[in-house]
């Protein structure tokens, strides 16, 4: 193996990797020269070849790359597995919020109904017994004699009704 360059940091162990395993050697691209003598050295050597092919064969590594790939993938396995937890658990964690709003709005509804329905017993208890007299003595005075004209009379408020008066 003939190597020519490298990339710092990333690819500066390969180099020690083949020297120090003694099956090649670093000549700089800079110097072609130095590369093709190197090269035909090794050409014109048979003992040298084979020593470097023994050397080759001991520090290689004929399934790296099957390893690394099944690596690889275990690992791609195993976060998806914890992005699938992590999403199921969001999922859970919205549908809560959801219901808890869904039970708020139904708590805020239930407390709205109960006021409005305060709100009308005290308008039946207390306004309208004051309304009956003021109302008889004012329909008395036009003609009208009992308390059946309030039947139909109701008192609201902007989306709802709080009261009917009878």
């Amino acid at each position: 193996v003939m190597l020519t360059s490298f990339l710092p940091g990333q690819e500066e162990g390969n180099v020690d990797y083949v020297v120090d395993g003694e099956f090649g050697a670093f000549r700089s691209d800079a110097d072609p020269s130095s590369i093709a003598e190197g090269v035909a050295t090794w050409l014109n050597d048979e003992e040298e070849m084979a020593r470097l092919s023994k050397n080759a064969r001991k520090c290689g590594a004929p399934s790296a790359a099957a390893e690394i790939v099944r690596e690889i993938g275990e690992e791609a396995l195993r976060w998806r597995d914890v992005n699938s937890k992590r999403r199921e658990k969001r999922a859970s964690e919205e549908a809560e919020r959801k219901r808890r709003e869904e039970e708020e709005r139904a708590e805020k509804g239930k407390e709205k109904e109960s006021t409005l329905k305060r709100v009308g017993s005290y308008l039946q208890e207390s306004v309208v017994p004051r309304l009956i007299p003021s109302y008889s003595s004012v329909s008395g005075a036009v003609g009208h004699s009992n308390r059946s004209d309030l039947a139909s009379i109701q008192i609201s408020s902007p989306g709802s009704r709080l009261a009917t008066l009878t």
